[in-house]
């Protein structure tokens, strides 16, 4: 029996505890399991030839499959388990295809009880009772077990609307948001191009395949439906077809509407995650943004919402982003700030918000410091299943994501090897600004302000035909982000010491800079934030940590697990101790580790040209090694100062000197 809760409501995750996980186990470490991620309801509104103006109606319900007791009788439900070996290139053990592998699998979680639904290398899907589930932790540590959520869309009566005969594209009247963010204006931008071929993965409910007005931009053959891998991406919903025709609906075929990057260049890869009945789960959604990821997309659309807090989310979309893929998400539809919402409170996402036809913010819009951007949002027509009306309009933040996500496209059709911070610099710094603004230029219910099609691709043009150097942004950074028009940290002045390093390793997304704009390169680095730029740096699995003083909820848990993992990073006496400064001996032991340095031939001991380095100190190897490399340095009194904390803008310098010297 189902559980009906409103989608709106924060949800916070529950951890099962147990005892550590024995390592020679075949099974391995499970890392923590998705919260619950749903479509970000929009309110769907039929197209007919006149007014179509309505109120929006409910947001949405989220349907839980809750363990609850009816009659003294056990409640199975559905679990979901991840495996970070595999976050980023499968396990050998889970394929997914290996018959013995998946059987071995299925026995072990039957002595437990639990039965095996599916398993795709990343994650597995299992049925069974809480209390089977709670036995399954008890004896094993580190594994964390989330239900697997279910969610509903709530959309209006669609009235059909059959196409007459009406001119070449006569309904792009009807679409003010095509206007307000000039479209047409950026689209003779464009004449005379060379276009590059473009793919734009929709994570949603699938496409209407056969739609007219999509005709020739959607890649069948490639598309992916989490619920049957044997079976077409066809949209039985409604809400893809929508999604993808603000995209990319054709531009002059006679069909009705216009996608913002409607134009031969731009393929949409349909990618079904929600069924039917507007209805999907974690486990579905996040198989669906990693398949997008494999395909190597150029963008992806996530016009879904969930809960405050989702590691596999949040982990596919940061995935996504060290691929070079940018991924655009809708803000949500709660009136509420973004904050509460994955994917809306992902930093390395583009956050997008909605405003009404007059430009101002439209009341069910999340807000807050998260928004990068605002687009329109109240009635947008565009496609719709064609079983239900050819078009339709719809209200929410869904509608608004994709007019920046096709504005992303047209930047890629121009210059495939853009950056996702360059991405996010020219959207933003070329946005017209809304309301009153801060000092970054930054106001919480429009972002940097309303996306300007015209303006971001003149801008980028202008780059490309001068052969001028691309602005960079430092905002997909792994402890905050800069201000959004990101082109340098205050603090950091042009003539700063380690100006140089410092934008190297941004520009590299290695780390960057924190909420407030600013670097603080005198600030000490931390142990776990030491991880997460290894973490990042190598593009290392996530893993679950083996420390007593690190959890789960941890921000830097999965990439503390990952340098131990990898044995980079150790603790001491099973306590990583993640908020301690990381000294610079302890930083010297770390890169040897990390890049598996060796002396040079004819290195120099270290003990011997530094005065506070003694022959028996345990870390005179590695001292010996980054030293010799000329990696690290000691000061104008001749020392090493092992002891003292390293500092941020010292790290970038050491990594800059191994990225431009020694590595090459």
């Amino acid at each position: 029996m189902k559980n009906l809760i409103s989608l709106c409501a924060v949800q916070r995750v529950f951890l099962l505890g147990g005892d550590d996980l024995h390592r020679r186990t075949w099974y391995g470490r499970v890392v923590t399991a998705l919260l619950a991620v749903g479509m970000v309801a929009c309110t769907v509104l039929p197209f007919h030839d006149g007014a179509a103006a309505a109120e929006s109606g409910p947001l949405g319900t989220v349907v839980n499959d809750a363990e609850r007791q009816n009659l003294g009788e056990p409640v199975f439900q559905e679990w979901v388990l991840g495996f970070p070996e595999a976050s980023d290139g499968g396990l050998a053990f889970f394929t997914g295809q290996v018959d013995e592998e998946r059987q071995r699998l299925a026995d072990w979680l039957a002595r437990w009880g639990l039965t095996l639904l599916d398993t795709d290398g990343r994650f597995v899907l299992i049925r069974g009772t809480a209390a089977q589930v709670r036995r399954l932790q008890t004896a094993y540590a580190g594994i964390t077990i989330q239900p697997n959520y279910t969610y509903e869309l709530h959309d209006g009566d669609a009235l059909p609307f059959r196409m007459g005969a009406i001119g070449t594209d006569r309904l792009a009247h009807l679409q003010w948001g095509l206007e307000v963010v000039q479209a047409a204006r950026a689209w003779e931008l464009l004449k005379g191009r060379e276009l590059q071929k473009v793919v734009v993965a929709v994570v949603d409910s699938g496409i209407d395949l056969g739609h007219p007005d999509l005709a020739g931009h959607v890649l069948t053959e490639l598309g992916y439906n989490a619920f049957d891998r044997e079976a077409p991406p066809e949209d039985d919903h409604g809400h893809g077809t929508h999604v993808a025709g603000v995209i990319a609906a054709t531009v002059g075929n006679g069909e009705g509407v216009r996608g913002v990057a409607g134009f031969p260049p731009v393929k949409i890869l349909p990618i079904k995650v929600m069924n039917q009945d507007g209805k999907g789960s974690t486990y579905e959604i996040a198989r669906g943004i990693d398949y997008a990821v494999d395909q190597g997309v150029d963008v992806i659309n996530l016009s879904i919402g969930g809960p405050e807090e989702d590691v596999f989310i949040r982990e596919a979309v940061k995935r996504a982003v060290r691929k070079g893929i940018p991924v655009v998400v809708a803000a949500g539809n709660n009136g509420m700030p973004a904050k509460i919402s994955t994917p809306a409170n992902i930093a390395e996402a583009l956050t997008i918000g909605a405003v009404q036809r007059d430009r101002q913010w439209l009341p069910e819009s999340n807000y807050g410091p998260e928004l990068d951007l605002a687009a329109p949002g109240e009635q947008i027509l565009s496609t719709y299943r064609r079983s239900v009306t050819d078009y339709a309009y719809m209200t929410g933040t869904s509608a608004a994501a994709p007019f920046v996500t096709g504005t992303v496209a047209l930047m890629k059709a121009i210059k495939p090897d853009l950056s996702v911070d360059a991405v996010r610099l020219y959207l933003t710094r070329y946005a017209e600004q809304l309301g009153e603004a801060d000092d970054a230029g930054h106001n919480d219910y429009y972002g940097y302000g309303l996306l300007r099609a015209d303006r971001v691709l003149e801008a980028l043009l202008q780059h490309v035909d001068s052969g001028g150097v691309i602005p960079d942004d430092s905002r997909s950074g792994t402890e905050g982000a800069t201000n959004g028009f990101g082109a340098w940290f205050p603090d950091v002045p042009d003539t700063h010491w380690a100006g140089e390093a410092i934008r190297y390793v941004v520009g590299q997304q290695w780390f960057g800079g924190y909420p407030d704009g600013t670097f603080k390169p005198g600030a000490q680095m931390k142990r776990a934030q030491a991880a997460a730029v290894f973490t990042n740096l190598l593009d290392l699995p996530l893993a679950v940590p083996r420390f007593y003083d690190i959890y789960s909820d941890f921000w830097a848990a999965y990439q503390i697990g990952a340098v131990q993992e990898m044995g980079i990073m150790t603790g001491d006496r099973g306590y990583f101790r993640p908020n301690a400064p990381l000294t610079r001996a302890q930083f010297a032991k770390v890169l040897v580790n990390a890049f598996g340095l060796s002396a040079p031939p004819g290195g120099f001991r270290a003990e011997q040209v530094f005065s506070d380095v003694r022959p028996g100190d345990w870390y005179v190897p590695y001292a010996n090694i980054v030293a010799g490399l000329g990696l690290m340095r000691g000061n104008e009194k001749g020392q090493f100062l092992p002891n003292r904390p390293i500092t941020r803008a010292e790290v970038a310098v050491i990594l800059h000197r191994y990225a431009t010297q020694v590595k090459r």
